[in-house]
């Protein structure tokens, strides 16, 4: 059996909150909501969302699960069109990818985080996908990230 999705997905937001939300003063959300619900004044705005779970298995060993979530931020630059919200979605991302390194109470003998325990690692999982420029003054960044559950 894996290791516990619910606390891993619960440590990632808590870690976000508290190194990205305290950081921006921002709200960090588990329930994902369409940027066009997301009025001007509550942005930036993170939200943190399980995309899907890879078991690795082997006949040796406890089933390894790699959990994949999603921080989804949403970002507008001022109302003038010639601006662009990327600016801001980048010091959004360099704060997730803070939230990532290691931080009191992480003991992994990695370069990532493993969430005080809650997780073996977890890690950027591939691409950061941007949409800045497309909705107008809206700005939108997908960061994948992996968390390597520990087997139990």
């Amino acid at each position: 059996m894996a290791g516990d999705r619910e606390t891993a997905l619960a440590a990632l937001a808590a870690r976000l909150q508290t190194v990205v939300g305290s950081l921006l003063k921002i709200p960090v959300s588990r329930k994902l909501r369409a940027w066009a619900d997301v009025d001007q004044v509550d942005q930036p705005a993170l939200f943190c969302v399980a995309t899907h779970d890879v078991p690795s298995v082997s006949p040796m060993e406890p089933a390894r699960h790699t959990l994949g979530a999603h921080v989804v931020i949403y970002a507008r630059c001022d109302a003038d069109p010639a601006v662009s919200a990327e600016p801001l979605l980048n010091q959004l991302i360099a704060a997730v990818e803070d939230a990532l390194t290691p931080q009191t109470g992480d003991a992994t003998g990695y370069a990532w985080t493993n969430l005080g325990g809650a997780v073996a690692y977890a890690m950027p999982g591939g691409p950061i996908e941007y949409e800045s420029g497309a909705q107008g003054c809206q700005g939108i960044a997908y960061f994948p990230i992996e968390l390597v559950l520990v087997p139990r």
